[in-house]
């Protein structure tokens, strides 16, 4: 029984997306490991090493992953969290945010807020479709960003239009 172009197709998309999943959850627990320290994380440069690795995975579209970062350390255990929160909303925004032709950065800003840490996730890209929403989505992506919020215990919202769409996470410190 022969498949489909588009099934086959399909299939080599989902298996990419599976395998750069892999990739980001391996490049998190490398750069965890590289820190020296299993109790706290100076997130400023985990996630700089963090995006150095994900730009290896990153389509031609993608011209930087540009880090700013307040120097601030967490426990592990929400690092690692936080890290592979940044390493789906990049990879997210190596899929969507840059039609053939287009390209720009990813941008990732992580500083101090008052209650603990913010994080902001944005692209220059084409926005999010019409409709979307980000509560109701059933996309696995979304599932995993919102299952990573809650264990993070901390909130997101998203903006989105056309040229600039930003996902902003903000948690506690504790």
């Amino acid at each position: 029984k022969s498949r489909s172009p588009s099934s086959s197709e399909e299939t080599r998309t989902q298996l990419r997306t599976a395998g750069n999943r892999v990739l980001a959850i391996a490049a998190v627990h490398k750069q965890l490991h590289l820190t020296g320290s299993l109790e706290e994380v100076e997130v400023d440069a985990f996630l700089q090493r963090l995006c150095e690795s994900l730009k290896h995975t990153a389509p031609a579209e993608i011209a930087a992953i540009d880090v700013v970062a307040d120097r601030i350390k967490l426990g592990s255990n929400k690092a690692s969290g936080i890290g592979l929160l940044v390493a789906e909303l990049v990879t997210n925004s190596f899929k969507y945010a840059y039609p053939a032709g287009a390209s720009g950065n990813v941008n990732v800003n992580f500083k101090r807020s008052s209650g603990g840490w913010l994080l902001e996730v944005s692209d220059q890209g084409r926005g999010l479709p019409e409709g979307f929403d980000v509560d109701h989505s059933t996309g696995f992506g979304m599932q995993v960003v919102k299952a990573f919020v809650r264990r993070l215990n901390a909130t997101m919202t998203v903006s989105s239009i056309p040229g600039r769409t930003v996902f902003q996470i903000e948690g506690s410190a504790a």
